[in-house]
C-alpha cells in the first residue's frame, strides 16, 4: 500500500496527514544516501576584512553533523549557525549577539521541549538538528535514524540553496512530535484544539485527523508511530522528512505556498535522503493511488506519449482526488527546478509569501517567461536526467 499524507485547507494554514505504507522503509540509515554530503564547507570564504569580509562572522570550515540527542553534550553554536563572530572585525558587534543568544537558547533548550511531554503527559526521546526539533515515543535507534537523516538533508539543501533559505527555520521553529499510539495521539489533537484553539474550514477536521494518523501546523507536526510501521506504513524516516518538508515551506511562506510546491518540495526531499517516494498527500476525501515504477521514468514517458499536463493546469491542480501522474509530474517539475537553477529556486518561498502566483513567481525568480522553462524541462526529463 502507499503512503497517504492528508490535507485539510484552514483558517490558520493547518494540515492533516495520514499512514499507509507503499513498501518497506530502509531498516538503517544509508552510509551515503543519495545527493546528500557532511563535510563540506558551510559558507565559501570571503575577502577582506581577510578573517569575514567585514561581514562580522568567520565561516566554519567544516559543518560537523548536528543531530544531537536528549543527555548528549551540545557542540558549539557556530556548528549549528555555521559560522563564529570575527574577533578582528568592528561591524561584528550584531554577529556577536547572534552567536549569544544562540548560547542561551543552548542553555535553555531542555525547558523548552519539556512543555510538549507537560502538555501531552508523555515521555519523549527529545533531538534536534540545525533546522527542527524532534520529540519521539520511539527506540533511541529509531529517533537517532530520524534526527540523522534530517540533519544531512538539511546540510545538503543549505550547500545547494544557501543559509538564507533557512532563515527562518530553526529547533525552537520547527516541531516534530511522534507518539505511540491512539491515546498519545488524541491528546496531542485535544491540546491543539482546546488549548491552542485551532479552528478550520472543514467541521470534521478533527475526525479526519483521528483517521488518518498525522496531524500539522505549520510549526508543529503530530504523528501516530503505530500506523507508519513497515510493511503497513512507509516507516517513520519516510513520514519525518515529508512532514518536515511541508512544514517548511508552509512555515517560510507564511502558509502561502501553493499546494503543488509544498507537494513537490515534500517528495523531493524524500527522494534526495531516502532514494524513494513513499508519501503522498490527500485533502478532505479519500485517494487511493497507484505508483508504478520508478517516477523520473513514468513522467518521461507519459510526456513523449502527450499524457502530461501543462505547467500552469499543475499549478491549479486540487489535492482533492488527484491522480498518479500529477502527483509525479509536480515532483518531477520541482525536481527540475531545484536542479537546474539553485538561486532561483531559493527564492521561491519569499516570493510565494509576498503574494505571487506561481508563473509570477517562476518567471521572477528564473528570469524567463514561463513556457521556456517549461520547454526545457520537458528536454531534461526526456533525457533521462
Amino acid at each position: 500500500m502507499l503512503q497517504r499524507f492528508v490535507t485539510v485547507a484552514a483558517c490558520c494554514g493547518v494540515w492533516l496527514a495520514g499512514a499507509l505504507g507503499a513498501g518497506e522503509a530502509p531498516e538503517s540509515v544509508p552510509e551515503e544516501a543519495p545527493g546528500l554530503e557532511i563535510g563540506t564547507r558551510a559558507e565559501p570564504p570571503l575577502a577582506p576584512c581577510e578573517a569575514c569580509a567585514s561581514s562580522g562572522r568567520r565561516p566554519v570550515e567544516r559543518l560537523k553533523p548536528y543531530a544531537i540527542l536528549e543527555g548528549e553534550d551540545m557542540p558549539g553554536p557556530e556548528q549549528r549557525l555555521g559560522w563564529s563572530p570575527c574577533g578582528a572585525c568592528a561591524r561584528g558587534a550584531s554577529q556577536q549577539a547572534a552567536f549569544e543568544a544562540e548560547m542561551k537558547r543552548q542553555v535553555e533548550r531542555k525547558p523548552a521541549y519539556e512543555k510538549h511531554e507537560r502538555a501531552l503527559n508523555l515521555v519523549f526521546i527529545d533531538f534536534e538538528t540545525r533546522f527542527a526539533s524532534g520529540h519521539f515515543q520511539a527506540s533511541v535507534q529509531e529517533t537517532r535514524e530520524c534526527a540523522y537523516l534530517l540533519d544531512r538533508l538539511g546540510h545538503a539543501l543549505r550547500e545547494r540553496l544557501g543559509a538564507e533559505f533557512f532563515r527562518s527555520a530553526g529547533p525552537d521553529s520547527l516541531h516534530l512530535i511522534a507518539v505511540e499510539n491512539e491515546k498519545g495521539f488524541l491528546r496531542g489533537l485535544e491540546y491543539i484544539r482546546d488549548v491552542r484553539g485551532h479552528q478550520s474550514e472543514d467541521p470534521n477536521w478533527f475526525e479526519l485527523a483521528r483517521s488518518a494518523g498525522a496531524f500539522g501546523t505549520r510549526d508543529t507536526t503530530l504523528m501516530r508511530r503505530d500506523l507508519l510501521v513497515p510493511p503497513r506504513g512507509a516507516g517513520l524516516p519516510h513520514m519525518t522528512i515529508f512532514a518536515w518538508a511541508r512544514m517548511f515551506v508552509r512555515h517560510s511562506s507564511e502558509t502561502k505556498a501553493p499546494a503543488w510546491f509544498a507537494e513537490g518540495f515534500a517528495s523531493l526531499c524524500e527522494h534526495l535522503t531516502l532514494g524513494s517516494q513513499l508519501c503522498y498527500s490527500i485533502s478532505y476525501e479519500e485517494n487511493r493511488v497507484a505508483f508504478e515504477g520508478d517516477w523520473n521514468k513514468s513522467v518521461a514517458q507519459a510526456l513523449r506519449e502527450g499524457k502530461t499536463k501543462r505547467w500552469e493546469a499543475l499549478f491549479q491542480a486540487s489535492m482533492i482526488g488527484m491522480p498518479a501522474l500529477d502527483y509525479m509530474s509536480i515532483f518531477s517539475v520541482t525536481r527540475y527546478l531545484y536542479h537546474c537553477d539553485a538561486a532561483a529556486f531559493a527564492k521561491l518561498p519569499d516570493l510565494f509569501r509576498l503574494g505571487r502566483t506561481s508563473v509570477k513567481a517562476l518567471e521572477e525568480a528564473y528570469g524567463v517567461e514561463i513556457g521556456k522553462l517549461e520547454a526545457e524541462w520537458g528536454v531534461w526529463v526526456k533525457s533521462g536526467k
